[in-house]
C-alpha cells in the first residue's frame, strides 16, 4: 500500500508449494510483490490440493481441515479480505463457493484470482454449473484475470463487480547462466507443460518426422499422456531426437531454458497465464506457439515468435523448419524477448496490485 494508506491484512489461499502447475509459481512472484507494498500483512494457507498424488479420501480429509483452518485463521488474523487463487474448474468452483459464503458470514471481503479455467465455455455448461459460477463471480468483491480475453468475457457477463486484469509477476528463484547463442547446430527445442491432450503434445510428436535440420527436442512434464508419449517415441525410433525427461524443479528447468534455443507451445488449453511458457519467454527463448490467451497479448508473429495453427503437426513442423534454418531469426526473437523479464518483474506489477487492494478496501458490502 502507499505510505499514507492504512495497514491491511489478508489471507493468501493457494495450493501447497509442492503441487504441480503454475499457481505455486505465480504465488512465488506475488509474495515478492507483497514485500514491496507498505502496510500489507498476510498469511498464506493451503487451499485445495496440499501435495501431489493423494487419494480421494485423503483429499476430502485435507479439504475439511483446510476449511476449519480457513475459519480459524481468518478470525484470529482479523483479515480484511481473503485472496483466493483458483483454477476455476468445476471442482475449484465448489470449493471457492464454500469459502465465499464462509467469508461473507465472517463479514470479510473475497478477492478471487482466476488462473485459466473455462470462462469462455460458461454458456455451454448445464444450468446448475452456470448458475453457481455466475453466483460466485457476482458475490466476490473483486475478480482478477490475466488476459484481455478473460477480462472481456467477465465484463460481458455484467457481474457488476470490480474486474481487474494484471500480469503475473515472474521471479527467478536463483540466478541462472546468461543465454549464449549457438553458432552451430544441433539446436535445442524445449516443450515444458503437462502431458495432456489439450497441451498439444501429440501434435508435437507427430510433427517430428516432418522437421528437418539438426535438433534435439527436450520434453519436460508428466501427465496422462506420459506413457503413450514414451511408447510413441520408442515405436517411431525417435530416441536420438526426442528426450522425455519428466518433471524437474523450476531451478533446473530455468537452466535448461538458458541453454535452449526454441520454446514450442502447441497448446489449445484454456490457458490463464501459463507460467512455464512465460518463464521461457523471460529466459529470452525464441518462441513457436499457438495464438491463444494471454500469449497473443504480448507476442507478434515475425518479431518475437512464429504462430502455429491449432492441432496441426504440419504447421508445427513448418514453423520449426523456418527457425532451424535461420539462425539470425532465432537470435532476433531471443533479443526481442529479453525485455519481458523487466515487464513482468514484481516492481512493475506492485503498483497494479496496490491499486486493486485499495479498490477492494473501498468497496462497500
Amino acid at each position: 500500500m502507499t505510505e499514507n494508506s492504512k495497514q491491511i491484512r489478508f489471507l493468501l489461499c493457494s495450493p501447497g508449494d509442492s503441487v504441480e502447475g503454475g499457481i505455486p509459481a505465480v504465488v512465488l512472484g506475488l509474495r515478492k510483490v507483497f514485500e514491496q507494498l507498505n502496510g500489507v500483512h498476510y498469511k498464506k494457507i493451503n487451499y485445495g490440493k496440499p501435495k501431489r498424488n493423494i487419494n480421494i479420501l485423503l483429499r476430502l480429509f485435507y479439504e475439511l481441515i483446510q476449511v476449519i483452518n480457513f475459519i480459524i485463521t481468518s478470525v484470529s488474523f482479523n483479515s480484511h479480505f481473503n485472496f483466493i487463487q483458483s483454477s476455476f474448474g468445476k471442482k475449484a468452483i465448489i470449493r471457492d463457493t464454500i469459502h465465499l459464503y464462509i467469508t461473507l458470514v465472517l463479514r470479510r471481503k473475497f478477492l478471487l484470482q482466476l488462473h485459466g479455467g473455462e470462462l469462455a465455455d460458461l454458456e455451454d455448461w448445464s444450468k446448475f454449473w452456470y448458475k453457481i459460477s455466475i453466483n460466485l463471480l457476482k458475490k466476490s468483491t473483486g475478480v482478477i484475470v490475466t488476459s484481455k480475453e478473460e477480462h472481456e468475457i467477465l465484463l460481458s457477463l455484467n457481474i457488476n463487480k470490480n474486474v481487474y486484469q494484471i500480469n503475473n509477476p515472474i521471479v527467478f528463484p536463483r540466478q541462472i547462466p546468461k543465454k549464449k547463442f549457438k553458432t552451430n547446430p544441433p539446436y535445442t527445442i524445449i516443450f515444458a507443460s503437462r502431458l495432456i491432450p489439450t497441451k498439444g503434445i501429440e501434435d508435437l510428436l507427430h510433427s517430428i518426422k516432418l522437421i528437418q535440420g539438426d535438433f534435439i527436442l527436450k520434453i519436460f512434464g508428466t501427465g496422462s499422456l506420459f506413457d503413450s508419449a514414451r511408447n510413441y517415441i520408442i515405436d517411431s525410433n525417435l530416441e536420438k531426437r526426442v528426450q522425455l525427461l519428466g518433471d524437474v524443479s523450476l531451478e533446473d528447468l530455468l537452466v535448461e531454458y538458458a541453454n535452449g534455443d526454441i520454446y514450442i507451445f502447441p497448446s489449445y488449453h484454456d490457458e490463464g497465464f501459463p507460467m512455464a511458457f512465460f518463464y521461457a519467454l523471460c529466459s529470452s527463448m525464441a518462441i513457436v506457439s499457438t495464438r491463444i490467451r494471454p500469449i497473443k497479448d504480448f507476442l507478434k508473429d515475425g518479431f518475437n515468435c512464429l504462430w502455429i495453427d491449432l492441432k496441426s503437426p504440419r504447421s508445427i513442423a513448418n514453423q520449426l523448419n523456418t527457425l532451424l534454418n535461420n539462425q539470425s531469426m532465432i537470435e532476433k526473437f531471443s533479443q526481442n524477448n529479453s525485455v519481458f523479464l523487466e515487464l513482468f518483474s514484481p516492481s512493475n506489477i506492485a503498483p497494479q496490485v496496490n491499486n486493486i487492494f485499495e479498490s477492494i478496501l473501498e468497496t462497500q458490502g
